[in-house]
């Protein structure tokens, strides 16, 4: 089981949402911890600083994914799961999943990521966003 306190190292060494979440699942499901920050690297920001999905989430829905497995029952019962995770996630955050959203303003462009960092948003707001989906993944996966 993931915890709090790995997430938030993880977060702290300077990695993204999506890789902290990821990362700190990785043991459970037999991934090497560098090869899951590679694989969440470019999730980060609302997936490529898009501002799309929020980075943390994006991380939980790639260890669902481990957690159900590829095959076909798998890919049936993480659909669900992720729906049921997306729908918790959005009840305890303004019922968005969107990182623009999240951050007010949008680091899909050159001024909202200036603003992003001068706000320190990253900061401010998404250790919360960690944690939220930490706490939701945890339940829907009943760990």
């Amino acid at each position: 089981m993931a915890n709090l306190e790995q997430v938030e190292r993880l977060v702290g060494q300077g990695h993204s949402c999506s890789q902290a979440v990821l990362a700190a699942y990785s043991a459970r499901y037999g991934l090497d911890e560098d090869l899951a920050l590679a694989v969440a690297a470019g999730f980060g920001s609302g997936m490529g600083s898009l501002g799309e999905t929020c980075g943390a989430v994006t991380g939980a829905f790639m260890v669902i994914g481990l957690h159900c497995g590829g095959n076909a029952g798998g890919r049936k019962r993480s659909g669900q799961m992720i729906r049921d995770f997306a729908e918790l996630f959005k009840a305890r955050n303004m019922g968005t999943m969107l990182c623009r959203e999240l951050l007010g303003c949008d680091p899909g462009t050159k001024e909202g990521q200036r603003e992003a960092k001068d706000l320190k948003l990253y900061k401010k707001r998404c250790p919360k966003f960690v944690r939220d989906a930490v706490e939701i993944l945890n339940q829907v996966i009943g760990v």
